[in-house]
């Protein structure tokens, strides 16, 4: 049981395994298309637009991170 309550408690934290991390914003994209479409109310299609608006602002977080990450060293800043 307190093995569980770890896991569970991992998975909160901000380290999370790669493959749950690479799932993540496909699984909201997912999560923010199935609300628009199946909820027709405007709270469906909010709910639905943050969702998809998640899913673009992890995407241009991890693109900046992961370009700046690739730079060598001693090369000035883009």
């Amino acid at each position: 049981m307190f093995d569980i309550i770890l896991n569970m408690l991992k998975l909160s934290t901000r380290w999370k395994p790669d493959w749950l991390y690479e799932a993540m914003p496909y699984v909201y994209l997912v999560a923010g298309l199935a609300t628009i479409l199946y909820f027709d109310s405007p709270t469906g299609y909010g709910s639905g637009a943050l969702l998809l608006v998640a899913v673009l602002m992890i995407g241009i977080t991890r693109t900046r991170h992961r370009t700046f990450k690739n730079i060598p060293e001693g090369d000035p800043a883009p």
